[in-house]
């Protein structure tokens, strides 16, 4: 894990090597590292952003396939919002919002049954956690895999890619 000491020291050679390395697009990124890094104003960087980026990644044709094989090895975890889920939501996908996902893993398994409808995912279980755009799906699945869950997938493309793919097939 990255330090907050160790990233202040190294935004600005950070910032210097992205932007003499890139076109100097408006928004740089470092490849394979957890910034995110906008131009200097009055010789600050601005627009810093940290996340945390894992490899273990799943794409549309993971998902789709989960989908039609009805492949229950897999649970699809949706941590949108209940107002976005009604919009839509990839079948057979459970939801968490991410916005309860520490509650719901301090409940009890009775509590967390009888809030959300379903057992709590083990440990050991396969999940893949999407959202819409791919970004609290991060978040939500980086929060798992430090809390024990051993066989987290995110699916970065997330719905809005699941719908717009699906609709082209």
């Amino acid at each position: 894990p990255c330090r907050p000491t160790v990233i202040r020291n190294n935004i600005r050679a950070i910032h210097n090597i992205v932007c003499r390395s890139s076109a100097l697009s408006s928004r740089p990124v470092v490849k394979n590292s957890p910034f995110t890094i906008v131009p200097l104003i009055n010789n600050q960087p601005q627009g810093i952003r940290l996340y945390t980026t894992h490899n273990e990644n799943v794409d549309f044709e993971i998902v789709q396939r989960i989908v039609k094989e009805n492949d229950t090895d897999y649970t699809l975890l949706d941590v949108r919002e209940p107002g976005e889920v009604m919009q839509g939501f990839i079948p057979s996908a459970i939801n968490i919002p991410l916005s309860k996902m520490l509650p719901a893993w301090t409940m009890s398994s009775e509590e967390f049954e009888e809030e959300f409808g379903f057992k709590r995912p083990k440990e050991d279980d396969k999940i893949i956690v999407y959202c819409q755009a791919g970004i609290r799906s991060n978040n939500a699945a980086n929060f798992l895999r430090e809390i024990g869950y051993k066989n987290i997938l995110n699916y970065p493309g997330s719905y809005a890619d699941y719908v717009d793919k699906s609709s082209q097939a």
